[in-house]
């Protein structure tokens, strides 16, 4: 068993991504869908349905993408920044012939408007038009990946089989870490498995840095306790990083409620990093939305006022004084 993760780099074992579905965690409902497709799309000879699949950073979309060209046959090239259409163009001549291959585009909802409107010519007419002329791509599949699927327009949506990525479950992160440690030949007892499953936070990425932190300790010879996983990613055993904490003291700091706007200016973070932070804040119950903003709750000035983490009962966090 292996990690579901995200920007690969092919030549790196580091990233310990599943090779096979076999090895693949959790997502049991899309993953059945998609390989069907994959193997439908083989055997009738035709390119696989273009999609979009849909998941927050890190839940292994781009590993989805991997293993459904490896089942249909098909080459893939990634996209992972804003382009325009020329280059459009060029990342498809970049695969290795006509005939078969996947335009594989990464956080897709960052690309303008004009290249979206291109992406849906691509996807319902199956060509690129650019001040230089035309190329026609019939035999191609796109497939694009996004944490905000708001933001691609509902046009392009409408040309799309669209994948929705499940929560992971904490028994399915446990999995994860588990094949992710045997992967990188480090031993974790069954507490330290859990207790990072915990630390993880639901995000295969998560758990990815903190096997890679305990590959890391063995390599120089220390124990990799979860203690020193933990410290060695200066994270708290709830997951909860120096980012999260700052974010709950700057809301104590402005009398626990503020806008979107206000916590961008007062923690000199740009407002999607924010969002992501509060992410977990909000689902671990230490930050709560209103029609005011965001609101820091009686868990969170807990939180903050000395609560440590217990060990887990029963798969769940027990909060204690320190």
């Amino acid at each position: 068993m292996t990690n579901n993760d995200e920007d690969i780099d092919e030549n790196d074992e580091r990233t310990l991504r599943p090779l096979s579905w076999r090895d693949y965690i959790g997502q049991a409902p899309l993953v059945t869908q998609l390989r069907t497709k994959c193997q439908a799309a083989f055997k009738l000879e035709r390119p696989l349905d273009h999609l979009l699949i849909n998941g927050t950073q890190g839940s292994g979309k781009t590993t989805l993408a991997h293993l459904a060209a490896d089942e249909t046959g098909d080459s893939l090239v990634k996209i992972s920044r804003p382009v325009n259409e020329s280059e459009l163009m060029q990342a498809i001549w970049d695969l290795p012939g006509p005939g078969v291959g996947i335009l594989f585009i990464d956080e897709a909802h960052m690309q303008s408007a004009r290249t979206q409107r291109s992406l849906l010519t691509l996807t319902e007419e199956g060509y690129i038009q650019t001040k230089f002329g035309t190329d026609s791509f019939p035999w191609l599949t796109v497939i694009l990946a996004t944490t905000e699927k708001r933001m691609i327009s509902l046009p392009l949506q409408s040309r799309l089989t669209i994948l929705d990525m499940d929560e992971y479950t904490l028994d399915e992160m446990g999995l994860i870490v588990e094949g992710m440690a045997e992967r990188a030949g480090v031993a974790l007892d069954s507490d330290t498995t859990s207790a990072l499953a915990v630390a993880a936070v639901g995000v295969p990425r998560a758990a990815r840095h903190l096997v890679l932190a305990a590959q890391e300790l063995s390599a120089v010879g220390q124990e990799p306790t979860l203690d020193a996983i933990l410290t060695h990613c200066r994270l708290d055993a709830d997951g909860l990083s120096r980012d999260h904490l700052g974010y709950m003291r700057c809301l104590q700091l402005i009398g626990g409620q503020a806008g979107l706007e206000v916590l961008t200016v007062r923690l000199q973070l740009h407002r999607t990093e924010v969002q992501r932070i509060e992410r977990l804040l909000v689902d671990r119950g230490y930050v709560r939305y209103d029609s005011r903003g965001r609101v820091l709750t009686g868990s969170g000035r807990a939180r903050l006022e000395g609560k440590t983490l217990a060990p887990l009962r029963g798969g769940r966090l027990v909060s204690k004084a320190s």
